[in-house]
C-alpha cells in the first residue's frame, strides 16, 4: 500500500471486524486518527472497493499472510468462525465501500486470534512450553505489516493488559478478548 493511502482504519472498519465495543478497542487498540501520530492523507476513490468483494479479498489476504499460523484444532476453529465474517455482512453490504487494507487487518486479527487461542489452550492444559511458544509468536503482533500500517495501540496496551497477564498466568483478560474471534457468537466456549 502506498504512503498516500496510509489512512488508518475507521471505527466502522473495526466494527466490521467484530471488534466494536468490547473487542480490540477494549485492549487499547484504536483506529488511527489525526493528531495521534498516524499519517493522514486524502483518500481517493481508488482506495476503496465494494464491500461485496471483502470475503474474497479476506481469503486472499489469509493465503498471502506473512505470519505463520499455529497448526492446531484451535486454529482451525478460529479460521472456520472468521471465514463466516463475509456472510455476516448486512444484506445491503454491497451498497457500501470499504477501504483497501481492511482485508489485511482482518487477516492479522485472525492470526492474533489463532495464537491467543493457542496460548489459552496451552494454559488450560498446564503446557508451559506451549504458553511460552505462543507468547513468543504473539510478541510479533506489532511487527506485522498490516498492524504497523493500520493499527494504533498507544503505549502497547494490548501487550500490557492482555499478553503480559496471560504469560503471568492471568488468562482472564485474553479469554474475554476472544469473543471478537468468533463473530456472531459472544458465548464461544
Amino acid at each position: 500500500m502506498s504512503q498516500k493511502r496510509k489512512v488508518m482504519a475507521s471505527v466502522a472498519t473495526f466494527a466490521a471486524l467484530g471488534a466494536a465495543a468490547g473487542g480490540l478497542s477494549a485492549a487499547g487498540l484504536l483506529p488511527a486518527t489525526a493528531g495521534d501520530g498516524a499519517e493522514r492523507a486524502e483518500s481517493t476513490q481508488e482506495d476503496f472497493y465494494n464491500s461485496a468483494e471483502l470475503p474474497q479479498r479476506y481469503a486472499e489476504a489469509l493465503e498471502d499472510f506473512e505470519g505463520d499460523f499455529p497448526k492446531s484444532t484451535v486454529t482451525q476453529e478460529v479460521l472456520q468462525a472468521r471465514s463466516q465474517m463475509g456472510a455476516a455482512l448486512p444484506a445491503d453490504a454491497g451498497k457500501a465501500n470499504v477501504e483497501d487494507g481492511l482485508e489485511d487487518v482482518m487477516a492479522a486479527e485472525t492470526w492474533l486470534c489463532a495464537w491467543q487461542g493457542e496460548l489459552l489452550d496451552a494454559a488450560a492444559n498446564d503446557d508451559q512450553e506451549g504458553v511460552r511458544d505462543a507468547g513468543e509468536q504473539l510478541r510479533g503482533w506489532y511487527d506485522l505489516e498490516a498492524v504497523k500500517e493500520w493499527v494504533v495501540d498507544p503505549g502497547k496496551q494490548w501487550e500490557k493488559t492482555i499478553l503480559e497477564p496471560a504469560l503471568d498466568g492471568d488468562t482472564g483478560p485474553m479469554q474475554s478478548l476472544m469473543d471478537m474471534c468468533y463473530p456472531g457468537n459472544s458465548a464461544q466456549e
